[in-house]
């Protein structure tokens, strides 16, 4: 990324596997954050609002992903499987552009 305010970032997190009732926790790993366009929204009297969308790309060892997690699973609800997962992130993470609308 290029231009703007580049900080970085330490991220950590689990992956459900639905299919076999588990999960598994992904070790540490850095980021680099990159600080989009900031709106103050003061539309509400007494309070204040800052929306900042900021953009994130994971970095382990040249690819956009989180360091590889080793977890095991019951295959069948019985029999212990272990398995190497791989985080990837798709798409690049991109900065959204204009207002952020909930359904």
């Amino acid at each position: 990324m290029t231009d703007g305010f580049n900080l970085a970032a330490y991220v950590a997190g689990y992956a459900n596997v639905t299919k076999l009732h588990g999960a598994t926790k992904f070790p540490v790993a850095c980021s680099q954050v990159q600080q989009g366009p900031t709106t103050v929204d003061v539309s509400e009297p007494g309070f204040s609002n800052i929306y900042q969308v900021s953009t994130v790309l994971l970095d382990y060892k040249g690819k956009t992903q989180l360091p590889p997690a080793k977890g095991t699973f019951l295959t069948f609800g019985f029999m212990p499987t272990t398995a190497t997962l791989e985080m990837t992130q798709i798409p690049l993470g991109q900065m959204l552009t204009g207002p952020r609308t909930t359904t």
